[in-house]
């Protein structure tokens, strides 16, 4: 996951219910926050607090994840971990403070892995901040400012989902006729460094290094010796004026103050809506992604690309039958100056993921710099997601999907999802592939205890095709959350 700078738009205090765990839930989990709260009571006594936390410990297998190996190997891996957070929000009048901490495991990995004590396989149960801002609230003016680590989701988490540093700010529009609407404006704090000292910005290509007066750390320096700095910039409009039913608009703008055509300019430019009424709830997203990113080689790429998503579910008694779409940009040439693919801004593990296993760890964000740059699993993917959950007691759930992926842009078989694996293949492919997830969990008091299966057929894009070659997942696990 790239940290250059993070964002938010809603003060959010409790751990998102969909972060882990998650199987082709119908409805991605949505923000329904971005609201301006009412401020507490003033005059109150003392400060109020509430404690809350979030533990989960599964054990989870994996077979034949590496689906454009040479050689079919039906690699097998199982392994056992547990996420753990625990959080304090401090309200007195108009302040608020929020201290959120990861006991094990962090937002971009899944877990603190159990029986791994020696690098580098070892996920850590250290203690880090997740979160860690202060909150004020002036109602008479319909103002809300935050300042330090601060949650961040924009729409339904395809662009941005995590925490990080930024100043956000919030005006109510109620003086010119819209009621519970607002304008926000975020400053994301990102990397900043001086050139000849220890900096946080990864080193370009056409940078030297210089070592002096640096112990343990390597500097680098550009030919005009200045300060390296890379924030985002966000403008957003939130409504709710009709009740249940939540919009917002926004542009998001990356913005490089370092040396000329090394780091992402990325802009997006999204409009999303969620809601529902009576049985029926929904959801859709469109997003524009214009700007710059860079290359292998340290220059600036065009980037010109765009990312669909439109959800619906419909309630009948126990069963709720939902269908999903969602279509992303793909580079059809990779060889000229402009990347049509799908990227995302920042995501972590909670952000959008459309099924359990292709949409997750295979093209969804895995904890890495690159699932950045798979765009939540549309970079270069359109799929179609049926799905249906049934509630046998209000204990006792369960949920069942099928999803059909294609290349937006098509590659050559064999060659992967971006066309990026070699192939002595001339024929183009378009099949992605396959997949079913199910899911049961029963509720035993603050406690869950679940079960997760996938299996995903690859299509021929990839160098292995076909049933024989299914990659699949197996989760057992319990989450505690209060």
């Amino acid at each position: 996951m790239t940290r250059f700078a993070l964002l938010t738009l809603a003060a959010t205090v409790a751990f998102p219910a969909a972060a882990y765990a998650q199987v082709s839930s119908p409805l991605p989990t949505t923000s329904t926050v971005f609201q301006t709260p009412a401020a507490p009571a003033a005059g109150a006594a003392g400060p109020t607090l509430k404690l809350s936390g979030y533990d989960r410990v599964r054990w989870v297998s994996q077979v034949n994840y590496d689906l454009n190996a040479a050689a079919v190997t039906d690699n097998w891996y199982s392994f056992s971990d547990i996420r753990s957070t625990l959080s304090l929000e401090t309200v007195w009048d108009q302040w608020k403070v929020m201290t959120s901490v990861d006991l094990a495991g962090t937002d971009f990995d899944e877990g603190g892995l159990m029986g791994f004590d020696q690098a580098p396989r070892q996920r850590p149960f250290n203690l880090m901040v997740r979160q860690l801002y202060l909150d004020y609230k002036q109602a008479d003016l319909g103002l809300t400012a935050q300042i330090g680590r601060i949650p961040a989701r924009l729409g339904l988490g395809i662009v941005s989902s995590i925490n990080r540093d930024a100043f956000r700010v919030a005006k109510t529009l109620d003086f010119v006729g819209l009621p519970q609407s607002n304008l926000t404006g975020v400053w994301v704090r990102g990397a900043k460094g001086l050139t000849q000292q220890a900096d946080h910005l990864p080193q370009p290509p056409s940078y030297v290094t210089v070592a002096p007066g640096v112990s343990g750390t390597t500097a680098t320096n550009d030919p005009n010796g200045q300060p390296h700095e890379l924030n985002t910039y966000v403008l957003a409009l939130n409504s709710s004026i009709i009740p249940a039913h939540r919009l917002q608009a926004f542009v998001a703008q990356q913005m490089d103050f370092s040396q000329p055509g090394t780091y992402p300019q990325k802009r997006y430019v999204d409009v999303n809506l969620d809601g529902g009424s009576g049985p029926w709830r929904y959801g859709a997203e469109a997003v524009a992604l214009l700007g710059q990113g860079p290359t292998a080689a340290g220059a600036r790429q065009d980037l010109n690309s765009f990312a669909l998503l439109a959800t619906g579910t419909y309630k009948l008694g126990a069963l709720e039958l939902g269908l999903t779409a969602g279509r992303g940009g793909g580079d059809v040439n990779p060889g000229d100056t402009v990347n049509n693919g799908f990227q995302a801004l920042f995501l972590d593990e909670s952000a959008f993921a459309y099924n359990h296993l292709f949409g997750d760890d295979l093209h969804g964000f895995n904890g890495t710099d690159a699932s950045i740059g798979w765009g939540a699993g549309l970079n270069n993917v359109t799929f179609l997601q049926p799905s249906l959950s049934y509630t046998f007691t209000p204990e006792l759930t369960s949920s069942l999907s099928y999803t059909k992926h294609f290349t937006t842009a098509p590659v050559y078989a064999g060659s992967g999802v971006l066309g990026r694996t070699a192939t002595a293949s001339t024929a183009l492919a378009s099949n992605v592939g396959d997949e079913v997830d199910a899911r049961v969990a029963y509720k035993l008091g603050v406690a869950t205890i679940y079960g997760a299966a996938s299996t995903f057929m690859p299509g021929d894009v990839f160098a292995n095709p076909g049933l024989a070659n299914a990659a699949s997942k197996l989760e057992v696990g319990t989450e505690v959350r209060f």
